[in-house]
């Protein structure tokens, strides 16, 4: 008797799949203030470490690392830096550099030139098993004028003087405490992660 062929999974629409933890936009404890940048580095996972030069000489040289689309850090070793929390956001950082500024967000909302708020609207996909259960969700962004924009996941989108990633965007319907140390990962919760980049 022959074993019965392997089962084939159903394929995935692109609108209705899940981002895996570890991936989307993420970043170490920030080290906030004027620092310059000694060297960067991009480590094979994609995520680039900051190497930032010691602020006196008995301080120690600082790394912080962003795991983002490397192309939207548009930064190089000597420059000055500035970065902020952001007040407005659940969790985030604004990067402000001589070639531009970067703005990295989770939370309830997206931090981007002319977007007053977030809603977000169905996508009719099924719930996924994946660090608990979730849903993807369209993300709506609400300007102070004109139409709302909805954008793709994973694509850039021009907003004002700069362009948005919308790296995730999801409805948490079950937490799994064992694979998330998100604070805001609570039942019901949706969790946007962008980054904002305008380049001077």
């Amino acid at each position: 008797m022959r074993p019965a062929p392997p089962r084939v999974r159903e394929p995935v629409e692109p609108l209705c799949q899940t981002v895996p933890e570890g991936y989307g936009i993420d970043w170490t404890g920030v080290p906030l203030g004027t620092r310059t940048v000694a060297r960067i580095s991009t480590a094979p996972d994609g995520c680039t470490a900051f190497d930032f030069e010691p602020a006196d000489a008995r301080s120690a040289p600082i790394r912080w690392f962003v795991c983002a689309p490397v192309d939207a850090l548009p930064f190089a070793a000597g420059e000055v830096l500035t970065l902020s929390a952001l007040p407005q956001a659940q969790a985030g950082v604004e990067v402000m550099g001589p070639s531009g500024r970067v703005v990295l967000s989770r939370g309830l909302t997206v931090v981007a030139d002319d977007v007053v708020s977030v809603s977000t609207r169905s996508t009719g996909c099924a719930a996924t098993l994946a660090c608990g259960l979730r849903v993807p969700v369209q993300p709506v962004l609400n300007h102070t004028e004109g139409a709302p924009t909805l954008p793709t996941v994973g694509a850039p989108t021009p907003m004002g003087r700069g362009t948005l990633t919308v790296a995730r965007a999801e409805r948490l319907l079950a937490t799994d405490a064992r694979c998330s140390d998100d604070p805001s990962a609570t039942p019901g919760a949706v969790v946007i992660e962008s980054i904002f980049v305008e380049l001077f």
